[in-house]
C-alpha cells in the first residue's frame, strides 16, 4: 500500500506549530519604498533616482500611484521605472495622468536579480506638473 510523506517544507510550513524558517519560503521581503515630488518644470525624458536595489537581491513586486503627475499639463504623460540597462525593466510606460492612476511590476523585472547594486529610475515622458508625486514600492528579497 502507498504510504503518503510529507516533504521537508510542507511538514515545516503546515503542520508545523512554530513560525516557519523565512529561507525555507525564498527569504524575507523587504521593502523599497521611494517617493518622487516633481520639484520643477520637467523636461521630456528627465530621469530620478527613487531607490538602490542591493546585490543579488531577487525582484518581487512593484507597486506605484501618483496624484497624477500630468493633470494640468495635458494628456500623454507617462512614467516608465527602470535601470540603466532597461528603463522599463520594473514598469512599463504608465500613463499618469490621471490621479490615482497605478503601475505594477513588468515582466522584465519579474526575477531580475542584479549581481551589483542598482539605481532605479524614473522617467518622465512629457512634462510633469510641479508638486504632484509618485509613490510607491519596490519589493526584493535580499541575496545570500
Amino acid at each position: 500500500m502507498a504510504t503518503a510523506r510529507d516533504s521537508v517544507n510542507y511538514a515545516a510550513m503546515f503542520t508545523n506549530k512554530y513560525l516557519v524558517d523565512a529561507r525555507k519560503l525564498g527569504g524575507r521581503v523587504v521593502p523599497l519604498p521611494f517617493e518622487l515630488t516633481i520639484v520643477s518644470t520637467s523636461a521630456t525624458g528627465d530621469t530620478y533616482k527613487l531607490t538602490v536595489i542591493p546585490a543579488n537581491a531577487r525582484v518581487i513586486g512593484l507597486e506605484c500611484t501618483t496624484d497624477g503627475i500630468g493633470a494640468s499639463a495635458g494628456a500623454g504623460i507617462t512614467c516608465s521605472i527602470g535601470d540603466s540597462g532597461a528603463a522599463a525593466r520594473y514598469m512599463a510606460a504608465t500613463d499618469f495622468d490621471a490621479s490615482g492612476a497605478a503601475g505594477v511590476l513588468a515582466i522584465a523585472g519579474a526575477g531580475y536579480t542584479p549581481t551589483a547594486d542598482t539605481i532605479v529610475v524614473a522617467t518622465i515622458t512629457g512634462v510633469g506638473v510641479v508638486g504632484k508625486v509618485i509613490k510607491g514600492v519596490l519589493y526584493v528579497i535580499p541575496g545570500v
